[in-house]
């Protein structure tokens, strides 16, 4: 499929998700979809980070902090929601800078490692720090997002209504793609995927490495705390219990099934997976087992990810352009 015929496709999807909740008001059905577009959040953050050669499995710490930002700025300052939401982004980017600058030094299993410990860390914190985040108790009563005001009318009120929050995360969604994509097919890109694949080659070229890993590791958090930001005012509490090690390893997941090759990947794989989850909450015994069966299926016969199907559908076609897929780029002869 050529390449613009793809970037058509692509923006006729994102058409029908907009144009969706005119024809289908159900609220579970609105509030699947919203869970799918907040998660896609931080695994397309993750997406960026994989797209350096790291992996991290601390990911949900991030959602995290930019949560617990926006709600106390909420509650504790009266900051309005729309500009706590930046705020938060910028607070998990640059937490997402203190822990990277120093942990992208190291590589593989070390990092990951490191990035997990971190991700517990946090959890601790916010279960210790009794007088800050409410300790095991949690929070409640967080007040949704402040209405959208045109002239002192309200233009768009937030209440139990799943309409306007749709439309929420899902800009959110459209905004964090477009910089993906952009990000991606750029010089940054680039220069990310070169590390990717020799990081000693793109050094002795003169890249400097740590600054580009930062790079990418602070944007795929500052996503990852408006995901959190989100997820404060969308079910108006929060605890520890809500962000654990295996929202990180899901994040991960989702990638996998999806593919890397893409941005479209981690979407994919984030709908798929939740999909099917939603779809066994009946008969909640068989949900892990259906995780594992997808996984598994996808890492013997699919090992690119679904992103890869039509390549495993047809061995013989030549590979395409994928959106932010990795090309080979002249001015870094190491890069994919």
């Amino acid at each position: 499929m050529p390449r613009r015929l793809r970037v058509y496709l692509i923006i006729l999807v994102f058409a029908f998700f907009l144009i969706l909740p005119l024809f289908e008001r159900d609220p579970y059905i609105l509030h699947v979809l919203i869970e799918v577009a907040m998660v896609s959040l931080p695994a397309m953050g993750l997406w960026l980070i994989l797209l350096t050669g790291q992996l991290s499995f601390g990911q949900v710490a991030f959602v995290a902090i930019g949560a617990y930002t926006s709600c106390l700025l909420v509650m504790k300052l009266g900051m309005n929601s729309w500009l706590a939401l930046p705020i938060s982004g910028f607070m998990s980017a640059l937490c997402g800078v203190a822990i990277g600058y120093p942990a992208l030094r190291i590589k593989g299993a070390y990092f990951a490692i490191l990035t997990l410990s971190f991700g517990e860390a946090v959890t601790m914190i916010l279960l210790n720090w009794t007088a800050l985040t409410g300790g095991a108790d949690g929070i409640f009563g967080i007040p949704r997002p402040n209405d959208l005001l045109i002239s002192g009318r309200p233009l768009v009120h937030f209440s139990a209504n799943k309409l306007p929050y749709y439309y929420y995360v899902f800009s959110l969604l459209i905004i964090c793609f477009l910089v993906m994509y952009r990000l991606s097919r750029s010089h940054v890109g680039s220069v990310l995927r070169s590390i990717s694949q020799s990081d000693t080659l793109a050094a002795s070229i003169g890249v400097n490495i740590t600054r580009y890993k930062v790079l990418a590791f602070s944007i795929g958090c500052f996503f990852s705390g408006l995901a959190g930001a989100f997820y404060t005012h969308y079910f108006t509490l929060l605890h520890p219990d809500n962000f654990t090690l295996w929202d990180s390893i899901f994040y991960v997941i989702y990638n996998i099934v999806g593919g890397t090759r893409s941005i479209v990947g981690p979407i994919l794989g984030t709908f798929l997976m939740l999909g099917t989850f939603e779809l066994l909450r009946a008969v909640k015994q068989f949900q892990a087992v259906a995780y594992a069966l997808i996984l598994i299926g996808v890492i013997l016969f699919l090992p690119g990810g679904l992103m890869n199907l039509r390549q495993a559908i047809f061995p013989g076609r030549r590979p395409e352009e994928e959106l932010g897929e990795n090309k080979t780029s002249p001015e870094y002869p190491g890069g994919p």
